[in-house]
């Protein structure tokens, strides 16, 4: 019974993850000195490398239309 929610669920929360990647990149980035430009960039492609091995986790065919 749980397993049928974890696949979704698991997609739900890259989904969630991409969007709030994307509105971090667009809106909160400090870019007010070289230091602060250079802060945030690595701190941002921490994020988004998280981001893909957290998708790396997802079973094969979640969130595709190949076969599993």
């Amino acid at each position: 019974m749980m397993n049928k929610f974890r696949q979704p669920l698991m997609l739900l929360t890259l989904v969630i993850c991409a969007i709030y990647l994307v509105y971090r990149g667009l809106y909160t980035l400090n870019l007010e000195s070289p230091y602060a430009v250079f802060a945030s960039l690595i701190l941002y492609l921490a994020e988004v490398w998280g981001l893909r091995l957290a998708g790396l986790v997802l079973p094969a065919g979640v969130g595709c239309q190949g076969t599993a």
